[in-house]
C-alpha cells in the first residue's frame, strides 16, 4: 500500500537458489541489468495475478480503483522490483480491520439511496495480494528463470 501508512510484504520464493546460480553465470557487465529484468518479470506476474484476484474478490463497483492502483516499480540502478497497491484502503481490504471516524462523530455512506451512519465498521480480511504470490510461485520463478536463460544464451 502507499501513503502515510504502508505495509511491506517480503516474499521468499522456493527455487531461488537456481535463479541465483543462473544470475551468477551471467557476465558481470550484464548481471545488474539481468537481475532487474528478472525481478521485473516476477513482479509483472504478481501484478497480473493481483488484478485477477481483485476482479474475483470484490464487487464490480469496488474493482476499478483498487485494480488501477496496482503498479510495478522496477529500480533503475539495482536488481530490485516491487508491486505496490497505491490506495489508502488496500491494507484493510487485504488484512481486515475496523474503521473508525477520525474527524467526524460517525462514518457515513449511502446505500440503496439511504444515508447510513455508524460509529465503526469492521471489514473481514479479503486477501488478494498475498494469494497472488503464494498461489503462483512456480509461475513467478519460471518467468524470472526464462529471463536469465535469455541472458545466458546471449553470452
Amino acid at each position: 500500500s502507499h501513503g502515510k501508512r504502508s505495509t511491506t510484504i517480503n516474499i521468499k520464493l522456493t527455487g531461488v537458489d537456481d535463479l541465483i546460480a543462473k544470475l551468477n553465470q551471467i557476465d558481470k557487465g550484464f548481471r545488474c541489468e539481468a537481475g532487474r529484468k528478472m525481478e521485473g518479470a516476477g513482479a509483472f506476474i504478481i501484478n497480473g495475478e493481483t488484478q485477477v484476484n481483485i476482479n474475483e474478490t470484490f464487487s464490480s463497483n469496488n474493482v476499478a480503483g483498487l485494480k488501477d492502483s496496482v503498479k510495478t516499480i522496477i529500480s533503475t540502478d539495482k536488481p530490485e522490483a516491487r508491486v505496490e497497491i497505491q490506495k489508502i484502503y488496500a491494507r484493510i481490504q487485504e488484512f481486515g480491520g475496523t474503521i473508525e471516524p477520525v474527524k467526524a462523530k460517525a462514518l457515513h455512506w449511502e446505500e440503496d439511496g439511504k444515508d447510513i451512519f455508524a460509529k465503526s465498521v469492521t471489514l473481514p480480511p479479503r486477501p488478494y495480494f498475498r494469494p497472488a504470490i503464494e498461489n503462483n510461485e512456480d509461475k513467478i520463478v519460471k518467468a524470472m528463470s526464462d529471463v536469465a536463460d535469455v541472458y545466458l544464451r546471449s553470452v
